[in-house]
């Protein structure tokens, strides 16, 4: 070993030594500390410490005083225009679109100019095939238009024929009845009247005949003629009577039956052409409603496609600031660039109204009962930390913010009016908000750091002529640096801090420090007034004005400088 190495080794124990003492004194210190509370008898009101107890160390002292407490809450705000033009994808398709050109943001854009232009040739291809497909159905549908005039010619031609043949079976039937029948009965009566003059003639002439043959004066010969005309005339008797007993039996009812058989088939075949003709044209017309269905579907599609096409190109609805947009609840949004996916209906660019502000606070849940709308605020931007602005709480979210969804705690967003327009507003800006719940005026208060905590009961050291004493006491309300003390305390006592009193902007910079003794008043009447009105009720217009714009001015908002 060398001599540089041992003298390293024989000094290493005196080193330690000081370093062993630290320790022992830190851990005398600690158990000092948690035995303290132990010491004092926990059931009374006050303990002495011990006259002397001073003497060995001597602690920061306060002097109990009366003052104003200004109850308040404190929260992160996001300045942005109360108004703003979304400026979305009016494309209207299941696929994504890429941007193939966009306009730089913050350009100062006039109604009208080109904003973004989406990639459209997918969207043209599919145009072009729905104009060809619209031909083809127009085409059908003049095919079926001819063709239901082909049917319905037909039906009135076959319906015209059968109706006429109908009217012949019923004029056949009706003129047999009336005139064939009569008329052939008539003949054949007739026939057999001849007949009878004719027989009764031609007997006479037989008899006058057979009389002068049986006196030798007519022959023979003539005898037999005259005997043969009886005969004839007898056959052409009984053949009439036969025909007419025909007719009355048997023809009459045969054609009475045959006419009405052909008047039945001619009325049942005009039943049938009426079933069978518009059925036939029913389905020609149900064709041809489907396919100017199919026509009106395609057309509506090719004009829907047209004016997807036309929008592709996305235009300024009005004149604006381009921003690009952002999703509140999208951590991981990507940039709006060229090359970038575009969704149906999704928003790219806000075209903001800086003719009026707003601020969002995020109040968590253990406040926003106690925010209440007409209440005033006061508010810090982060960038100019030296201008205060005053506003008005003008909505309340009824739900949590989902851009919290990954935290345990909820925070509700708070809107809060700010008035007109100021040169250096951006939207997006930082700021602490601070909304006034109440103002308690002349009350006895103490720092937070007089005040401990001993199973469950309030105490604080209060200097006395005997030392130091521990004395209960009773707390009213209290914000991020005083507290109210209600019992236990009078002004002008001494108490000890518990921990070393900070610098009063060293703890929590608040904007209602910066506020005027005027405008803490205003802040006042305000939080009284927001808590006679329901917690969801909205102010009247006027009021909200009136409570943001102040008794004697005419500009929105006001905007305090901090010398």
């Amino acid at each position: 070993m060398s001599d540089r190495a041992a003298e390293v080794e024989s000094s290493a124990p005196k080193r330690r030594w000081p370093a062993l003492l630290l320790k022992v004194f830190v851990i005398l210190l600690v158990v000092g500390a948690v035995a303290f509370p132990f010491i004092v008898q926990r059931d009374s009101d006050s303990l002495s410490i011990g006259p002397d107890a001073g003497a060995r160390h001597q602690p920061l002292q306060w002097r109990v005083e009366r003052g104003d407490l200004t109850l308040s809450s404190l929260a992160p705000a996001e300045l942005r225009t109360e108004n703003s033009t979304p400026v979305r994808s009016a494309v209207k398709t299941y696929r994504q679109l890429k941007i193939i050109w966009i306009i730089p943001e913050g350009t100062q854009v006039k109604k009208g100019d080109k904003l973004i232009e989406l990639d459209s040739s997918e969207l043209q291809e599919q145009y072009l095939q729905k104009k060809i497909r619209l031909s083809e159905t127009e085409q059908k549908v003049e095919e079926a238009e001819t063709v239901l005039a082909v049917a319905e010619r037909e039906y009135q031609t076959n319906l015209i024929m059968t109706k006429n043949r109908v009217d012949m079976a019923t004029i056949d039937f009706e003129k047999y009845k009336v005139s064939d029948y009569p008329q052939e009965k008539r003949r054949l009566e007739s026939a057999i009247a001849i007949a009878r003059e004719e027989l009764e003639i031609a007997q006479e002439k037989r008899k006058w005949t057979e009389l002068l043959f049986e006196k030798k004066f007519e022959s023979r010969e003539r005898l037999r003629a005259d005997e043969l005309a009886v005969r004839k005339s007898e056959i052409a008797l009984d053949t009439a009577s036969v025909e007419l007993e025909a007719l009355k039996e048997f023809t009459y009812r045969q054609r009475i039956a045959n006419l009405q058989t052909s008047l039945v088939e001619a009325e049942g075949f005009l039943d049938e052409i009426r079933l069978t003709g518009q059925r036939a044209i029913t389905s020609k017309k149900a064709a041809l409603d489907s396919a100017r269905q199919r026509a009106k579907l395609e057309a509506m599609e090719t004009a829907n496609l047209a004016e997807q096409v036309s929008q592709t190109v996305i235009n300024a609805p009005e004149d604006g600031l381009v921003v690009y947009h952002k999703e509140r609840y999208m951590m991981d949004q990507s940039p709006l660039k060229v090359g970038a996916i575009v969704n149906s209906r999704q928003i790219l660019i806000d075209l903001p109204n800086f003719s009026s502000w707003i601020v969002e606070a995020r109040i968590h849940e253990t406040m926003i009962q106690q925010i209440r709308l007409r209440q005033r605020a006061f508010i810090i931007l982060d960038a100019f930390p030296d201008q205060l602005l005053e506003g008005t709480v003008s909505k309340i979210a009824v739900l949590p913010n989902e851009s919290n969804w990954y935290s345990e705690t909820k925070e509700y967003i708070v809107e809060i009016n700010v008035g007109s327009h100021q040169a250096n507003f951006k939207p997006g800006m930082s700021s602490k908000v601070e909304i006034i719940l109440d103002e308690l005026e002349d009350v006895i208060l103490v720092p937070n750091q007089v005040v401990s905590v001993v199973e469950g009961k309030t105490y604080v050291t209060v200097v006395g002529e005997q030392g130091f004493l521990r004395q209960k006491v009773t707390i009213g309300e209290s914000n991020d640096q005083f507290a109210q003390i209600l019992d236990g305390l009078t002004v002008g006592q001494e108490v000890v801090l518990e921990q070393a009193l900070l610098p009063r902007g060293a703890v929590r910079m608040r904007p209602s420090d910066m506020a005027t003794e005027e405008q803490r008043d205003s802040a006042k009447e305000a939080s009284e007034k927001a808590k006679l009105t329901p917690r969801d009720a909205p102010p009247p217009a006027e009021d909200a004005k009136a409570a943001l714009l102040g008794p004697d001015t005419d500009v929105p908002g006001q905007l305090v400088i901090r010398q």
